[in-house]
Protein backbone atom coordinates (compact mmCIF):
# COMPACT_ATOMS: atom_id res chain seq x y z
CA UNK A 1 0.00 0.00 0.00
CA UNK A 2 1.01 3.28 -0.71
CA UNK A 3 -0.36 6.11 1.07
CA UNK A 4 -0.02 10.11 -0.23
CA UNK A 5 0.56 11.54 3.38
CA UNK A 6 2.84 10.18 6.62
CA UNK A 7 0.81 9.22 9.25
CA UNK A 8 0.79 10.90 12.48
CA UNK A 9 2.81 9.12 15.18
CA UNK A 10 0.62 7.78 17.82
CA UNK A 11 -2.55 8.58 16.09
CA UNK A 12 -4.79 5.60 15.60
CA UNK A 13 -5.95 5.05 12.14
CA UNK A 14 -8.31 2.81 10.90
CA UNK A 15 -7.65 0.65 7.92
CA UNK A 16 -10.71 -0.32 5.88
CA UNK A 17 -10.35 -3.18 3.18
CA UNK A 18 -13.14 -3.96 0.49
CA UNK A 19 -14.05 -5.02 -3.17
CA UNK A 20 -10.88 -7.33 -3.36
CA UNK A 21 -11.10 -10.26 -5.59
CA UNK A 22 -8.81 -13.39 -6.46
CA UNK A 23 -8.06 -14.75 -10.08
CA UNK A 24 -11.54 -16.36 -9.51
CA UNK A 25 -13.59 -13.09 -9.16
CA UNK A 26 -14.07 -14.30 -5.22
CA UNK A 27 -14.67 -11.20 -3.52
CA UNK A 28 -13.30 -10.92 0.02
CA UNK A 29 -15.38 -10.36 3.05
CA UNK A 30 -14.94 -6.59 4.07
CA UNK A 31 -12.27 -5.77 6.79
CA UNK A 32 -11.42 -3.53 9.18
CA UNK A 33 -8.23 -2.97 11.05
CA UNK A 34 -7.16 -0.17 13.65
CA UNK A 35 -3.27 0.97 13.49
CA UNK A 36 -1.22 2.98 15.18
CA UNK A 37 1.78 4.15 13.09
CA UNK A 38 4.46 5.08 16.16
CA UNK A 39 7.96 7.21 15.74
CA UNK A 40 9.75 5.78 18.70
CA UNK A 41 11.68 8.97 20.76
CA UNK A 42 14.53 9.64 22.27
CA UNK A 43 13.86 7.13 25.84
CA UNK A 44 11.12 5.11 24.27
CA UNK A 45 13.60 2.33 24.49
CA UNK A 46 16.30 2.08 27.03
CA UNK A 47 19.14 0.20 27.40
CA UNK A 48 17.58 -2.00 31.04
CA UNK A 49 20.46 -4.43 32.28
CA UNK A 50 24.09 -5.54 30.88
CA UNK A 51 25.41 -9.30 31.59
CA UNK A 52 28.97 -8.10 30.30
CA UNK A 53 30.93 -10.67 32.71
CA UNK A 54 28.69 -13.47 33.11
CA UNK A 55 31.58 -16.02 34.80
CA UNK A 56 31.93 -17.38 37.55
CA UNK A 57 28.25 -18.17 36.52
CA UNK A 58 26.22 -17.40 39.52
CA UNK A 59 22.71 -18.24 38.16
CA UNK A 60 22.14 -17.26 34.79
CA UNK A 61 23.54 -19.19 32.28
CA UNK A 62 26.92 -18.44 30.93
CA UNK A 63 26.53 -15.65 27.96
CA UNK A 64 26.60 -12.05 27.84
CA UNK A 65 23.62 -9.71 27.04
CA UNK A 66 22.00 -6.61 27.10
CA UNK A 67 18.27 -6.14 27.80
CA UNK A 68 16.40 -3.49 25.85
CA UNK A 69 13.12 -1.81 27.91
CA UNK A 70 10.05 -0.20 26.14
CA UNK A 71 9.23 2.85 28.04
CA UNK A 72 6.27 3.74 25.65
CA UNK A 73 2.53 2.57 25.83
CA UNK A 74 3.40 1.52 21.68
CA UNK A 75 4.85 -1.98 19.94
CA UNK A 76 8.24 -0.88 18.63
CA UNK A 77 9.45 -2.49 15.76
CA UNK A 78 13.18 -2.02 15.75
CA UNK A 79 13.79 -3.51 12.10
CA UNK A 80 16.50 -1.14 10.57
CA UNK A 81 17.51 0.08 13.97
CA UNK A 82 20.91 -0.33 15.17
CA UNK A 83 23.20 -0.97 18.34
CA UNK A 84 26.61 0.06 18.26
CA UNK A 85 28.67 -1.27 21.14
CA UNK A 86 32.05 0.15 21.33
CA UNK A 87 32.90 0.15 17.47
CA UNK A 88 30.82 -2.86 16.57
CA UNK A 89 27.86 -1.62 14.72
CA UNK A 90 24.95 -4.54 15.09
CA UNK A 91 21.56 -3.81 12.55
CA UNK A 92 18.14 -5.44 13.64
CA UNK A 93 16.67 -7.19 11.23
CA UNK A 94 13.19 -7.41 12.51
CA UNK A 95 12.84 -7.28 16.39
CA UNK A 96 9.50 -6.22 18.36
CA UNK A 97 9.55 -5.09 21.82
CA UNK A 98 5.87 -4.70 23.29
CA UNK A 99 4.35 -1.95 25.11
CA UNK A 100 6.60 -2.20 28.03
CA UNK A 101 7.85 -4.55 27.35
CA UNK A 102 11.74 -6.43 27.27
CA UNK A 103 13.97 -7.54 24.86
CA UNK A 104 16.86 -9.99 25.73
CA UNK A 105 19.89 -9.51 22.66
CA UNK A 106 22.82 -11.83 22.90
CA UNK A 107 24.85 -14.08 20.39
CA UNK A 108 22.53 -16.38 18.74
CA UNK A 109 23.74 -19.31 20.27
CA UNK A 110 22.14 -18.39 23.72
CA UNK A 111 18.52 -17.98 22.08
CA UNK A 112 17.82 -21.69 23.98
CA UNK A 113 19.15 -20.80 27.35
CA UNK A 114 18.06 -17.58 27.65
CA UNK A 115 14.73 -16.95 25.46
CA UNK A 116 13.33 -18.88 28.43
CA UNK A 117 13.76 -14.91 30.47
CA UNK A 118 11.61 -13.46 28.06
CA UNK A 119 11.67 -12.35 24.15
CA UNK A 120 15.08 -13.02 22.25
CA UNK A 121 16.96 -11.03 19.47
CA UNK A 122 20.30 -13.02 18.43
CA UNK A 123 22.97 -11.00 16.97
CA UNK A 124 25.94 -13.23 14.83
CA UNK A 125 28.88 -11.91 16.66
CA UNK A 126 27.99 -10.24 20.96
CA UNK A 127 30.38 -8.59 23.01
CA UNK A 128 30.79 -6.68 26.06
CA UNK A 129 34.10 -5.72 27.73
CA UNK A 130 34.17 -6.21 31.46
CA UNK A 131 35.85 -2.82 32.19
CA UNK A 132 33.19 -0.87 29.94
CA UNK A 133 32.24 1.01 27.08
CA UNK A 134 29.88 3.24 25.01
CA UNK A 135 26.22 1.14 24.23
CA UNK A 136 24.68 3.24 21.58
CA UNK A 137 20.70 2.40 20.03
CA UNK A 138 19.65 4.57 16.86
CA UNK A 139 16.79 4.09 15.09
CA UNK A 140 16.66 3.50 11.42
CA UNK A 141 16.95 7.35 10.63
CA UNK A 142 20.09 7.28 12.96
CA UNK A 143 18.61 8.84 15.78
CA UNK A 144 20.08 8.20 19.03
CA UNK A 145 17.35 7.13 21.15
CA UNK A 146 19.59 5.77 24.05
CA UNK A 147 23.25 5.60 24.90
CA UNK A 148 25.31 4.68 28.21
CA UNK A 149 28.79 4.41 28.51
CA UNK A 150 28.99 1.73 31.58
CA UNK A 151 31.95 1.15 33.71
CA UNK A 152 33.41 -1.74 36.31
CA UNK A 153 32.81 0.94 38.93
CA UNK A 154 28.77 0.49 38.64
CA UNK A 155 28.38 -2.70 40.28
CA UNK A 156 29.32 -0.37 43.60
CA UNK A 157 29.95 -4.19 44.75
CA UNK A 158 33.30 -5.54 44.89
CA UNK A 159 31.98 -9.60 44.76
CA UNK A 160 29.69 -9.00 42.29
CA UNK A 161 32.20 -6.90 39.89
CA UNK A 162 33.96 -9.90 39.84
CA UNK A 163 31.37 -11.81 37.46
CA UNK A 164 27.85 -13.39 37.44
CA UNK A 165 26.02 -10.38 38.08
CA UNK A 166 24.29 -8.30 35.71
CA UNK A 167 24.33 -4.79 35.79
CA UNK A 168 20.78 -3.19 36.32
CA UNK A 169 19.24 0.19 35.13
CA UNK A 170 17.34 1.27 38.75
CA UNK A 171 14.67 3.78 36.85
CA UNK A 172 13.84 3.44 33.12
CA UNK A 173 12.21 6.80 33.49
CA UNK A 174 15.65 8.53 34.76
CA UNK A 175 18.29 7.77 31.90
CA UNK A 176 20.44 10.86 32.84
CA UNK A 177 21.74 10.19 35.67
CA UNK A 178 23.95 7.86 34.56
CA UNK A 179 25.76 5.64 36.83
CA UNK A 180 23.90 6.60 40.03
CA UNK A 181 20.81 5.01 38.52
CA UNK A 182 22.41 1.84 37.85
CA UNK A 183 24.18 -0.92 40.33
CA UNK A 184 24.80 -5.03 40.47
CA UNK A 185 21.22 -6.92 40.65
CA UNK A 186 19.80 -8.05 43.75
CA UNK A 187 18.47 -10.89 42.67
CA UNK A 188 20.43 -14.09 42.60
CA UNK A 189 18.03 -15.55 39.97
Amino acid sequence: LTFSQHFPSGQLNELSVFGVKDLAENEMDPATMDFVFYQANTGDVVINELMVDPNPVVALPDFEYLELYNTSENTIDLNGWMLTIGTSEKVFEGGIIPAKGYLIVAKETAEPELSSYGLFYGISSFSLTNSGQTIVLSNKEGEVINQITYTDDWYKDPYKSDGGWSLELKNPDNVCSGEENWSASNDSK
